[in-house]
């Protein structure tokens, strides 16, 4: 039965005479390094001080490089199963057997966070995944490629057996770069030193959260609780009541997570056994850092130049501000009381309505848009000075003061849909009782019903009227609607580049373009070049872009659920009122 050998590239000469280190898994044998020969007790004992750091099968000596020379290379023999295995290896230190699956590796440098696992990296430090595991099917098509060209046909049977051994091996494989400096070093000093092989040293060792710290993290805190207590009455949380004070949560949050992390991450900078975990962490950590600087950098270039033309902009934002939420509503209704398009409307009602609904907006205008104008300037002073609290802060703001000009609408809005339901509701009724049917409300249906002629008359006076003054009703409605459809699209735009700006994973796409490998999307094997002897090259594959933006994804899918034709259209009809995403919804 073949076996499968995993070789370090070298990628200078193979040195004189050297031995090889490594361990010998069920169906695989592992070379971590090639040290040059010493005395067997002094190798020995450096293989069981190195091995104490380890966590896994055995480190052993597995063979030499023997001395004869020959045109194919040397002759390396081993006893893994107690009988004798030549090699030749090549002049590129490529190993080569018959009946071994040669796969040659690059090990993984710690010191830039290199490594290799079966499955995309998770980023989303939330899910707790085992990154040593591969999707379904992925290592059986990693052992079919590997085996290609092989006339000798292997069930699944075979894959799932050596399935351990090949997850055990990619663990080693990440240690190996650190097992041959350790045991190099210990060759040399003669030393020995306990630190893990498995981890780099990024944070300082672990030590508990100091009082000072303890002591910060407690104001963020005590906001969350402050901020996630329930309004009276059944209201909503405090946080939800307006999108500044959710900015604010967020960043109590991210203050609040910050040392804790903090601390797992100088934790498992010691004895890290999930390497996969940590690196999650660690990206997770910097993302949030990059993203709170580069939002205060942001901020501070867009404050200061809403201070410096805030007057400017508080003008112009007066004069759009008068013209689209008093004047073209105003202009709006009156033209819809004047047959709109040829369409003759019920006069009296639609003097009415359109008197009631100029009389809200005139007098919003006056108590609220009126003695604002003056002050917008220095509102927009205000917004731009919280720039300095990041960019988030100030699009906050903008978002909160667009739901304060638009205020009148959303009461008109909601008006409109109350009286386009209720009458749209009497039209299904009246319209039952005119074709002589009744709702069973015991059994959800419509049953026939014998009505008197002064109920058929008095349901058929009654339709024709609510008939006749529908379509008046309606074409407020619809003027209302699609008013609503405006300020949701301000206030989505908004809120997608608060989201932007809170969980844009800046980091990871840096180290997406800049060091793939520190990103590892699982493995891949590849065919060796045409002049080398047959073997597989075992090779990192970059993390799909999808996995680095899975929360905008996410979004995305949110967004196109919640704002979807279909289901707009469908509340437009139904008389629901339309309400912007939910803004937990689109936090994450």
């Amino acid at each position: 039965m073949s076996k499968y050998l995993f070789f370090p590239s070298q990628p200078h000469s193979i040195p004189s005479n050297p031995v090889l280190v490594g361990f010998k898994l069920p169906g695989i044998i592992l070379v971590v390094a090639l040290v040059r020969e010493e005395k067997e007790d002094e190798l020995d004992q450096a293989l069981s001080r190195v091995w104490t750091t380890i966590e896994g099968p055995r480190l052993e000596i597995l063979g030499r490089i023997g001395t004869e020379d020959s045109k194919e290379g040397c002759a390396l023999g081993w006893e893994p199963d107690g009988s004798r295995i030549e090699l030749r290896i090549s002049t590129k230190g490529v190993p080569s057997h018959p009946t071994l699956q040669t796969i040659i590796y690059h090990p993984p440098n710690p010191q830039k966070h290199h490594f290799l696992a079966l499955s995309p990296l998770e980023l989303d430090v939330s899910v707790n995944t085992s990154f040593d595991s591969p999707p379904p099917g992925s290592l059986q098509e990693a052992m079919e490629a590997s085996e290609a060209g092989n006339t000798m046909s292997r069930g699944r049977e075979r894959s799932k057996k050596i399935e351990g051994s090949f997850r055990e091996a990619i663990k080693l494989i990440n240690a190996s770069y650190s097992i041959s400096l350790r045991l190099t070093s210990e060759l040399q000093s003669k030393g020995s030193s306990s630190s893990s092989l498995y981890s780099t040293t990024v944070f300082p060792p672990s030590e508990p959260l100091s009082p000072n710290l303890q002591r910060l993290r407690a104001i963020p805190l005590f906001l969350l609780r402050l901020l996630h207590t329930r309004l009276p009455f059944g209201g909503p949380l405090l946080k939800d009541i307006s999108a500044t004070v959710n900015q604010i949560d967020v960043r109590a949050e991210q203050a609040a997570f910050l040392p804790t992390q903090l601390f797992v991450l100088s934790s498992s900078a010691s004895s890290d056994s999930d390497i996969a975990s940590g690196r999650s962490r660690y990206i997770h950590f910097y993302t949030t850092l990059w993203l709170i600087a580069n939002d205060v950098i942001f901020g501070r270039a867009f404050g200061i130049i809403l201070c410096e033309q805030n007057e400017l902009f508080g003008h112009a934002l007066g004069r759009i501000a008068q013209r689209y939420v008093v004047e073209l509503p105003s202009e709006t209704l009156r033209w819809l009381d004047d047959w709109p398009g040829g369409l003759k409307l019920n006069t009296d009602l639609s003097r009415f309505i359109s008197s009631a609904f100029l009389s809200l907006i005139a007098f919003w205008d006056q108590v609220v848009l009126q003695p604002l104008l003056p002050h917008l300037p220095l509102v927009l002073a205000v917004v731009g000075l919280s720039g300095f609290l990041g960019t988030t802060m100030g699009l906050s703001l903008l978002a909160d003061l667009l739901s304060i000009l638009t205020a009148h609408l959303y009461v008109a809005y909601l008006i409109a849909t109350v009286s386009f339901r209720w009458m749209k509701m009497m039209l299904g009724t009246l319209f039952n009782v005119f074709r002589g049917k009744r709702v069973n409300v015991l059994r959800n249906r419509l049953d026939s019903n014998d009505y008197t002629v002064d109920q058929l008359l008095l349901g058929t006076v009654l339709f024709t009227l609510f008939a006749f003054l529908f379509p008046t009703v309606l074409a407020y409605y619809l003027f209302f609607a699609t008013s609503r459809f405006a300020v949701i699209f301000l206030h989505s735009a908004l809120e997608m580049s608060l989201a932007f700006f809170n969980h844009f994973p800046l980091f990871a796409v840096m180290l997406r373009f800049k060091d793939p490998a520190r990103l590892p999307g699982g493995i891949e094997l590849r065919l060796s070049p045409p002049s080398e002897p047959p073997h597989r090259i075992l090779q990192n594959q970059p993390i799909p872009l999808a996995k680095i933006f899975f929360q905008h994804l996410a979004l995305v899918s949110r967004l196109s659920s919640h704002y979807s034709p279909i289901r707009l259209i469908r509340k437009l009809v139904a008389g629901e009122t339309i309400r912007p995403i939910e803004r937990f919804k689109i936090r994450y």
